[in-house]
């Protein structure tokens, strides 16, 4: 028994070819819109269901999250104005203070 898939692609061709030779089939197919506009409507519908079936997603949202986390690295780190911008965003997150401010790589002076 057959499955559905080959149904279906039985009963189009046969449509579509009705008997007819190649040539006939081949000059009606590149000449007529409207059979060039349904194969088209059937292979965006074949492409979509193989994206479905193969489970890709679309990751717009995804990539956007991940250049927005870069760009926000970048001017956190940035080494000319990323201590002032840390500064301002701490100042902003969790209030001025000056409780602990960093040193940098400086070594104890001995006395």
């Amino acid at each position: 028994m057959a499955n559905t898939k080959d149904k279906v692609l039985d009963r189009a061709g046969g449509a579509l070819i009705g008997g007819r030779g190649a040539i006939p089939v081949a000059t009606r197919v590149a000449t007529d819109k409207d059979i060039q506009d349904r194969l088209r409507e059937a292979l965006d519908e074949l492409r979509e269901a193989a994206d479905r079936v193969q489970g890709k997603k679309d990751h717009g949202t995804r990539n956007t999250l991940l250049l927005l986390t870069g760009i926000a690295l970048g001017i956190l780190f940035n080494p000319v104005s990323g201590a002032k911008t840390r500064r301002w965003v701490s100042d902003k997150v969790f209030g001025p203070s000056d409780d602990f401010t960093y040193q940098g790589n400086s070594t104890p002076s001995s006395n």
